[in-house]
C-alpha cells in the first residue's frame, strides 16, 4: 500500500472516531436534558428551569434528526447551519422576552422565607390530613392567638416543613387557612341557628376572629359581601 494511501486510511479512521465521540458526547448531552425534564415534572419542583432546558433540548434533537433522517450534516437543520441559528436566535428572543413581560411566572422567587426541606409526597399528604384533622376535630382554628409554632408542634414537624407543606403544596399561607376555617364555621353557626341570641359579631368571635373589622374585610373577600348581607340572603 503506497503511503498517500496509508495517510488517507489514517485521516479517515481519526475522523470517523472523531464523529463517533461529537454524536455520543450529543447523545449524551440530550440524554441529560430529557432526564432534567422528566425530574422536573417528577418533583414538581424549578419548574422555571424548563424555560431554558426545552429550547436547548430542542436544538439538539433537531440536529440529530436532520443528521440520521436527512442523511445531511450540512443541513439547513443542522447546528452548523443558518437554519438552526434562526432557531436558536427565535428561543433566545422568546425566553426574554417572556422574562421581561412575565418573570414572576419563570423565574423563582428571589425573597423565600425558607428553605424546600425535601419532604416526600407521602409526607406531605400526611402533614395536610392531620392538619386537616386538627382544624375539623379539634377545631383549634377557634383559638384566636393560635400560630405556625403551635401547630407544628402538634404535628411533631418544624415551623419550617408546615410552612413548606401550606406555601408550596397548599397555595396559602397560614393566615388564610385559619380564615378559611373560620368563616365556614361562622357561616355554619348562622345556618344551624344556635346563636339566634348572638350578634354577628359575637359569632365571629367564638370562632376565632378578633376584631369587627377584620372579620368583616375577610369574609367579604372570601365570599364577595359583607357577613349582614350573606345573612339577609340566606337566612
Amino acid at each position: 500500500m503506497s503511503e498517500p494511501s496509508v495517510l488517507s486510511l489514517a485521516y479517515f479512521e481519526n475522523n470517523f472516531l472523531l464523529e463517533i465521540c461529537a454524536e455520543l458526547t450529543e447523545f449524551s448531552l440530550i440524554g441529560m436534558l430529557l432526564y432534567s425534564i422528566y425530574d422536573v415534572f417528577k418533583h414538581k419542583k424549578d419548574k422555571w428551569l424548563l424555560v431554558f432546558i426545552i429550547p436547548f433540548t430542542l436544538i439538539f434533537m433537531i440536529d440529530e434528526a436532520a443528521y440520521f433522517f436527512l442523511n445531511a450534516p450540512n443541513s439547513l437543520l443542522s447546528l452548523d447551519s443558518y437554519g438552526i441559528f434562526l432557531i436558536a436566535i427565535f428561543l433566545f428572543y422568546f425566553v426574554t422576552y417572556q422574562l421581561i413581560i412575565a418573570p414572576k411566572d419563570i423565574l423563582p422567587s428571589a425573597n423565600n422565607k425558607y428553605q424546600l426541606s425535601n419532604l416526600s409526597m407521602r409526607e406531605v399528604e400526611t402533614i395536610k390530613k392531620e392538619l386537616h384533622r386538627l382544624m375539623t376535630q379539634e377545631q383549634l382554628f377557634k383559638k384566636q392567638k393560635l400560630n405556625v409554632n403551635e401547630i407544628a408542634q402538634r404535628i411533631g414537624i418544624t415551623r419550617q416543613q408546615l410552612s413548606e407543606v401550606l406555601n408550596v403544596h397548599m397555595g396559602m399561607r397560614f393566615q388564610d387557612l385559619l380564615n378559611q376555617y373560620r368563616v365556614e364555621a361562622f357561616i355554619k353557626c348562622l345556618e344551624e341557628g344556635s346563636y339566634e341570641n348572638f350578634t354577628l359579631l359575637g359569632i365571629a368571635t367564638e370562632v376565632g376572629f378578633s376584631s369587627k373589622s377584620s372579620f368583616n374585610s375577610i369574609f367579604k373577600k372570601l365570599k364577595g359581601e359583607t357577613p349582614s348581607q350573606y345573612k339577609k340572603r340566606v337566612l
